[in-house]
């Protein structure tokens, strides 16, 4: 079973994301962090789901200092 986790996109709206169970007690994610998400294909199906996507992918705080500095990616 996977866990819910509240997610908050870049324009500021809030949406529930579906963290799979391959992550549980393995992977923390911190307030202010920042994770990539896929599209579920279940929400698109149910406009009424809150959940909107999956992690696909947590950034570290490398990760998100090579991308800034990538010119047109972040």
């Amino acid at each position: 079973m996977a866990a819910q986790t509240a997610v908050e996109y870049p324009n500021g709206t809030t949406t529930l994301c579906m963290m799979p169970a391959k992550f549980n007690r393995k992977l923390w994610v911190r307030r202010g962090g920042f994770v990539i998400i896929e599209p579920s294909p279940e929400a698109e199906q149910d406009a009424g789901s809150r959940v909107t996507g999956t992690i696909a992918t947590v950034l570290y705080e490398e990760h998100v200092k090579q991308l800034k500095k990538m010119p047109g990616v972040w």
